[in-house]
This record gives structure tokens, C-alpha cells and sequence, in this order.
């Protein structure tokens, strides 16, 4: 009941005898009944009203969703299938979909839901290959795969499974070789007729409703280990659609590219990206072991990196590798560590430390005494200046160029004015040669100009290196001269990767947690990296300069400051191990 209640027992001879002394009772008694009764039905009613409302609100709104982004109806696999897949759509019986984990048996599913003229009012889906489907929401005792299926009663009330709540639509079922002998033979029996599904109030009687089932395995393989029951077996062995690996479909990428592109684009709130060339080359060339799931998340991470609404090849992150900490000790779970580098004052206080002490060197050299000796500027510089730089990039890594009073002016300059165009692709895709053709010339310009012995020429050469920061700084985004074209940084940035200071993204967390990557976009006041990286994708030294940019962005605390063995990353390459 639904409200409180009191019993009262009446031995049936005894409630004769009152009927028959009290007629009004027995008429009052009738009455207040049938009111009960109506007052039930009408609920009864307006439950199943609300409950056909709701079924038509979801239905439509999925089936929006599913004619703006159709996926394999583009594909050459749909058009080779397109016959079969039709077919088990619009009789309304079972169909096993098999492949590999990732290529798309949910959308595989929502397509023969799609294409099915009844049995199409809403589309359910449970997958028994992820071990949290068993255990229901606030930490309840785990529950067997039957009850999420045909319902329970507990504690004196009734949940309905889920072959009740897919009545009159679909239930895609994947992990079918996860269900126990038990539970395939109650949906054998559903299927076709022997059992049905319970209702709050016992009776039985068969739901109109189709079941998808979804397993990794074809169903050889299945029957061979056991995973399936022999009639169940039977029944599919003529309704299976088999899926291949994406490996094995590559004429399928174009379709499926530009499918996602769409797709996220769309739910990034812009028009879809251009794919170049080049993107779609890098795309086709990869193996996917991810399949399409792969594909999808890797589109939608470029997508949110890319910018001016195309899609690079270096806004394209694949085969993320595995942090390998073994020993490494991760400086930043030192709790005093950890503050102190995401305050706001990391590495401000060290850059605007630098910045005044560089001007004052460069006046030094360009306005001091010509005699290099009595030049304090020119005695620092040599003496001090170039062994402090290759040193301290074999201690701690790049972080001279986090506190670089060049990158720290540019960095002003473009606060007061940016025209924040998109770094043009040439400099992407030749960055190395350019880092290594600016080191080459300031090596040969010092060679061919004696700079040693002339203060004057050092100073004019620092002035055009701060000059083509601030010029970089000015025309584009982030800071394209430090990151493309600085010779110095680049040279630090080689000696590096022998520093014992690393910093790396823990990939799992990256993947299983976060969607904004903010590491590479920014987060409110703070903007992105501002060497275009991405830090789960960051697999050396030589790309990251220490700032922390991404510490201060991340709110996963997935990234870590390691502290390793000197030359480890030298090592890792050379045996191709995981970071």
C-alpha cells in the first residue's frame, strides 16, 4: 500500500451474519471498494500515460540524435551488409553482433533499432563486460546479472529489470558470454515464448521486445569455450553480424572521419573542422588496435586542441605510452613541494628576477668598455653565462627557458597587444631544421665575428634574439619563437633529456577522467601550454621548458614531476620502452 494502513480480520461466517443483520453495511463496504478500485485504475492509467510519454520523449529524442550522425551507414562495411543487417532489422528477432572491443557494436546496435518498422519505442543498453554494471548506484550489495535483467523484490517493494523497462523497444545485451547458463536460457525461453518476464504483480506474460546481444568473440569461438548455450547457439548461428577490426576496414576511415568530425564539432559548438590531407594521412596510416573507439577519442581530443577550424597533423595524439615510475620518485606528492610550484608566483618571481638582470647585461655589453676584459657583461657572459646554461640543463632539464628574460618580454608584449594569429604549418613541420639552422648561425656568427672580443657584437646579438621573441610574441599564438625557431632553447632542450628531471602526465587518468584537456587549452585566466603540448602526449625533455603551466590547469592532479636516474630517457629510446 501506499499510505499507512490498519488489518482487520473478519472470519468469513461472522462477515455473513453482519451483511445480513446490516444490509447498509454490506452496501457502504461495496462502495467504498469500487472506489478504491477506480481510484487504483485511474493511477494505473495515468502511470502507463506518463510512462508511453516519457518511451516517446526519449525515443524521439535518440532518434534525432541518430539521423544527425549516422556512422556506418557510410561505411563500406554497411553497403557490403546493408542487405543482411535490413533484414534482421525489420523481423524483429535476436541478433549477435561480434568484434573486437571498440569497432562499434553499440552503433552497430542503435542502427538495427533504427531500421526496425515496431519494437523501436526506446533503445536500452547494459554492458556485463564492465564489472561496475553489477553493482548499483550508492554501494549497495552487488547484484547478479539476472536481477538487473528480470527485476528483484527487496525489502517488500519490486525493481523492475530491464527487459520490463525496454517493453515495446530494444535491449542490446553486451557481454553475452558473461551471462550465466541460467540467464541465456531465460532469454531463450523469452524469445520464444517458454518464460516471460515478471511484472510488480506476478503475472507473466511476454513483453513485445527485441534483444541485441554484443560479445568480443565470434560465436565459433564462444560455442568452442563454452560462453554460449547450445540452443541459444542455434538460434544465432543465421543472425550474427560480424564486425572487423578497423585495421582490416581502412576504407572505412574517410566515412567514420568525417562522421566524428561532425559529431564533436558540433558538440563543441562550431562548424565542422577541415581535415587536410596530411591529417588524413597520418589517420590512415595508424593501426587502431583501439578501433573506432580509438579513432573517436583521439578526433575528439585534435578537435579540441585544433584552432582556426582545421585539423592538423600535430593536433593528432596517438599511441599515448604508459608511464613507467619505476625508479622515479614524484617530487610533487611532497605536499610543500607541490603548493609551492602551483602558486601563481611559479616561475613569475624567478622570471621578473632574470628580466631586469638581462637588460642591465645587454646594456653592459653594448654600451660598456669595448676591452672585453674590463667589460663585466663579456666576462659574465663567457665566464659565467654559457657554462651556467649547459649545466643547468643537465641538472634540471629546460627550465632556463621558463625563467628566459626573452620569452618573459615577449610574453609582456603580447599581453599589451597580440594579433594571436595560427603559427603557420611550416614551422610546425620543419621546426627542427629551423632550431637547427638559428643554432648553426649564431655559432657561426660568433666564429666569423670574433664576438669574444667585441662586447658590442654580443650585445646586438642578444638585442635580435629578444628582437625576433617580441616580433614572434606579437604576430602569433602562444610562444611560437621558443618553441619553433630559438636555437638556444633547442640546443638545452637536446642536453635535457639526460637531465634527472622529468615531467610526465599519468595517461589513465588523462583518458578516463578528463575531456577539457586543459593542459593544452588553458582554463579561465590561465592559458594553455606555451610550447603546444599536450601532456599526456609529452614523451621527452627536449618539448617541455618546467613552467608547470599544466599543474596549474590540471584538476585531476594527473600531472607528476619526476625525479629519475640521469640518462634514463636516453635509455628508454634506445630500448623503446615506456615512459
Amino acid at each position: 500500500a501506499e499510505e499507512r494502513c490498519h488489518v482487520l480480520t473478519i472470519p468469513f461466517d461472522a462477515l455473513k451474519n453482519y451483511f445480513k443483520r446490516f444490509p447498509l453495511l454490506s452496501y457502504r463496504l461495496a462502495r467504498a471498494l469500487a472506489e478504491k478500485v477506480t481510484k487504483m485504475d485511474r493511477r494505473l492509467l495515468q502511470a502507463e500515460e506518463d510512462r508511453d510519454t516519457l518511451y516517446a520523449i526519449v525515443g524521439h529524442k535518440d532518434r534525432e540524435a541518430d539521423v544527425s550522425y549516422q556512422s556506418h551507414t557510410a561505411t563500406r562495411f554497411f553497403r557490403q551488409n546493408e542487405q543482411k543487417i535490413r533484414r534482421l532489422a525489420e523481423d524483429g528477432g535476436p541478433v549477435l553482433i561480434t568484434g573486437e572491443s571498440g569497432v562499434g557494436k553499440y552503433q552497430l546496435g542503435r542502427l538495427v533499432f533504427r531500421n526496425s518498422p515496431s519494437l523501436n519505442r526506446i533503445f536500452l543498453y547494459v554492458n556485463f563486460y564492465n564489472p561496475d554494471t553489477l553493482r548499483p548506484e550508492g554501494g549497495g550489495s552487488p547484484q547478479s546479472e539476472e536481477e538487473i535483467l528480470f527485476g528483484r523484490a527487496s525489502g517488500g517493494t519490486y525493481q523492475p529489470g530491464l527487459i520490463e523497462l525496454a517493453r515495446g523497444g530494444t535491449l542490446l545485451i553486451m557481454g553475452l558470454d558473461r551471462l550465466s547458463a541460467g540467464t541465456q536460457e531465460r532469454l531463450l525461453g523469452l524469445i520464444d515464448g517458454r518464460t516471460a518476464a515478471e511484472s510488480p504483480s506476478g503475472a507473466r506474460a511476454k513483453p513485445p521486445l527485441r534483444l541485441l546481444f554484443g560479445a568480443r568473440e565470434d560465436l565459433k569461438t564462444l560455442q568452442a569455450r563454452g560462453g554460449v548455450v547450445p540452443d541459444l547457439a542455434r538460434l544465432l548461428a543465421e543472425r550474427t553480424l560480424s564486425i572487423p577490426p578497423l585495421r582490416d576496414r581502412k576504407k572505412d576511415l574517410p566515412a567514420l572521419i568525417d562522421f566524428y568530425v561532425r559529431k564533436y564539432s558540433a558538440e563543441l559548438g562550431r562548424a565542422p573542422a577541415l581535415v587536410p590531407e596530411e591529417t588524413l594521412k597520418v589517420l590512415l596510416d595508424h593501426s587502431w588496435p583501439g578501433n573506432e573507439g580509438e579513432l573517436a577519442e583521439t578526433l575528439k581530443r585534435g578537435l579540441v586542441l585544433a584552432g582556426r577550424g582545421v585539423l592538423q597533423p600535430e593536433d593528432i595524439h596517438l599511441d599515448f605510452k604508459r608511464i613507467e615510475d619505476r625508479g622515479k620518485i614524484d617530487l610533487l606528492k611532497r605536499p610543500l613541494v607541490y603548493r609551492a610550484l602551483k602558486s601563481p608566483s611559479f616561475p613569475a618571481a624567478l622570471q621578473w628576477t632574470a628580466a631586469p638582470f638581462f637588460f642591465l647585461l645587454t646594456l653592459l655589453l653594448l654600451f660598456g668598455p669595448s676591452d672585453p676584459e674590463r667589460n663585466i657583461g663579456s666576462v659574465y657572459t663567457w665566464a659565467l653565462g654559457w657554462p651556467m646554461l649547459v649545466i643547468g640543463s643537465f641538472l634540471w632539464a629546460r627550465f632556463w627557458c621558463a625563467v628566459c628574460p626573452m620569452g618573459t618580454t615577449g610574453a609582456l608584449a603580447k599581453r599589451i597587444q597580440s594579433l594571436d594569429l595560427p603559427v603557420p604549418h611550416v614551422f610546425k613541420k620543419y621546426s627542427t631544421w629551423f632550431i637547427m639552422l638559428m643554432a648553426i648561425t649564431v655559432i657561426w656568427l660568433e666564429m666569423v665575428t670574433e664576438m669574444r672580443q667585441h662586447p658590442f657584437r654580443i650585445g646586438l646579438l642578444l638585442a635580435a634574439v629578444l628582437g625576433g621573441s617580441v616580433a614572434f610574441s606579437l604576430l602569433f599564438e602562444r610562444q611560437a619563437w621558443c618553441s619553433y625557431i630559438c636555437g638556444l632553447g633547442g640546443m638545452m632542450g637536446f642536453f635535457a633529456k639526460v637531465s634527472p628531471l622529468e615531467l610526465r602526465a599519468d595517461r589513465n587518468v588523462c583518458l578516463s577522467r578528463c575531456t577539457g584537456h586543459e593542459c593544452y587549452t588553458g582554463q579561465g585566466d590561465h592559458p594553455g601550454c606555451p610550447y603546444f603540448q599536450l601532456a599526456p602526449a609529452l614523451e621527452s625533455n627536449q618539448n617541455c621548458k618546467l613552467c608547470l603551466t599544466c599543474l596549474k590547469n590540471c584538476s585531476h592532479r594527473a600531472v607528476n614531476l619526476f625525479l629519475r636516474p640521469p640518462g634514463k630517457e636516453l635509455w628508454e629510446l634506445r630500448q623503446g620502452s615506456p615512459v
